[in-house]
């Protein structure tokens, strides 16, 4: 209905309600059940990579360092 994925930028609360300029929103998108933290109080991270003929959407976790590894270390993909 939005005709495109969440930025990064906007981060995961955009998939449960929506701002002002979204009229064409019709979610939340993304249960309550989900978190937006990890088990460390660290936010979920979120990004888009984008492929040939298709988007997939990561969400992780940096971990209990609280640092971006890039899926190394302690992160949690």
């Amino acid at each position: 209905d939005m005709g495109r994925f969440p930025q990064p930028e906007e981060g995961l609360a955009v998939l449960r309600s929506a701002s002002g300029e979204m009229a064409d929103w019709k979610g939340p998108y993304l249960p309550e059940e989900i978190p937006d933290v990890d088990p460390w109080g660290n936010p979920l991270e979120y990004s888009l990579i984008k492929l040939e003929n298709q988007t997939v959407v990561n969400l992780y976790s940096v971990g209990a360092n609280g640092i971006d590894e890039q899926g190394l270390g302690d992160d949690l993909r």
